[in-house]
Order: C-alpha cells, then sequence, then structure tokens
C-alpha cells in the first residue's frame, strides 16, 4: 500500500488552552470531529508555512 493512503497514529498532548481554542474553531466550521479540526489547522499551518 503507497504511504499516502496510510494512516498513521499519533499521540499529541496540548495545553488547555489549545484545546478550547481548537473546539471553539470545531464549532464555528461545524466539523463534526475534534480529529478532524486538528487535521484541517495542521493542514493550513502548512500550507501558510510554504508560501
Amino acid at each position: 500500500m503507497p504511504a499516502k493512503n496510510r494512516t498513521i497514529s499519533a499521540f499529541v498532548m496540548f495545553p488547555n488552552d489549545l484545546v478550547e481554542e481548537i473546539k471553539a474553531y470545531q464549532e464555528e466550521n461545524k466539523i463534526l470531529s475534534n480529529n478532524e479540526a486538528i487535521r484541517t489547522l495542521i493542514r493550513k499551518g502548512l500550507k501558510d508555512s510554504q508560501e
């Protein structure tokens, strides 16, 4: 299976204030899961860092 199609689990710890910001982002953007909100924010950050 190509590496890009695999899902890897990663354990990450966040400070409480960051968790609250992620939850707010999730609610504001009607994202169904916390994990998807985190993935979306990471993708946005990576995209912004490449510009």
